[in-house]
């Protein structure tokens, strides 16, 4: 969207961000679940596994299509606007109008030089969702009766289970610890200079 700034592809990726920005994650789930499950009848609305069909790894994916759906579309509509306005800014930078100056092309410029700038805030964003991988699925789990650590911490505030808050709250400021640390690592990849700091 970035690269190719105010044509058809840009408008069509940012309305998908607004849209994705826009909507709460309840209502875009229960009207997945509307189209999907009850018209269409193509995926279970509910739960995580059908009655009968514990050892079915095919039974557990199905009914994870429409909750991975809707996290994926709230989380990824950040991203693209993030994404765009950085490489945007980066193609204004004065090294990309020298290195089209000296005759690069394009796409080599954007793979090779301003991928690896705009890599590094996105991987910023990425270290600090890893808390999110644990308890930011409150909503989602809330609306598709996923049982999974956001539906438990749910349940644990509304029974005022102190110990199972505290130790949510724990795993998650884990993880975001661990999140710090894989996106400093990741850094090295993304820009070979970093390598070189001592």
């Amino acid at each position: 969207a970035g690269a190719f700034k105010h044509r058809w592809l840009d408008h069509v990726l940012n309305l998908f961000a607004y849209i994705g920005i826009s909507v709460p994650i309840f209502w875009f789930g229960i009207l997945l679940i509307t189209v999907f499950a009850v018209q269409l009848n193509w995926f279970p609305s509910m739960g995580m596994r059908t009655i009968g069909m514990d050892d079915n790894w095919l039974d557990v994916l199905r009914h994870g299509v429409l909750p991975c759906i809707a996290l994926t579309f709230y989380n990824l509509s950040s991203y693209v606007r993030y994404i765009r306005s950085n490489t945007i800014s980066q193609l204004s930078a004065d090294y990309v109008q020298t290195q089209l100056a000296y005759g690069a092309t394009r796409s080599g410029i954007l793979f090779h030089h301003v991928l690896k700038n705009v890599l590094l805030p996105v991987i910023t964003l990425f270290g600090l969702s890893f808390g999110e991988l644990v308890v930011g699925a409150y909503v989602t789990e809330s609306v598709f009766s996923w049982p999974g650590m956001g539906l438990l911490g749910i349940q644990s505030i509304t029974s005022l289970d102190y110990p199972l808050i505290m130790a949510i709250i724990m795993l998650s400021s884990m993880m975001l610890i661990l999140g710090n640390l894989v996106a400093d690592l990741l850094y090295r990849f993304a820009d070979p200079r970093i390598r070189t700091l001592r």
